[in-house]
């Protein structure tokens, strides 16, 4: 429950973001500093699932990171 939790702060803070960076611009390009805000995401979202699933839970090396066994959630 607190994984859910925190994935659904994290989208919320990236709204939050979106418009405090476009209030620091001028109005012709508020609409491009939230888009990018929300590109990002998309392509963290996506590096998450090819990459960060296997490295984070994936057998570790030394104790210290995963391996890329699960890389794109396989296996």
């Amino acid at each position: 429950m607190e994984l859910i939790s925190s994935a659904t702060r994290s989208v919320y803070d990236t709204g939050e973001l979106a418009f405090f960076y476009g209030g620091l611009v001028r109005r012709k390009n508020f609409l491009s500093t939230i888009m990018m805000s929300f590109a990002c995401l998309g392509l963290i979202s996506v590096l998450w699932v090819v990459y960060g699933y296997s490295l984070a839970f994936g057998t570790d090396h030394a104790g210290l990171i995963g391996g890329f066994n699960f890389i794109g959630l396989m296996g």
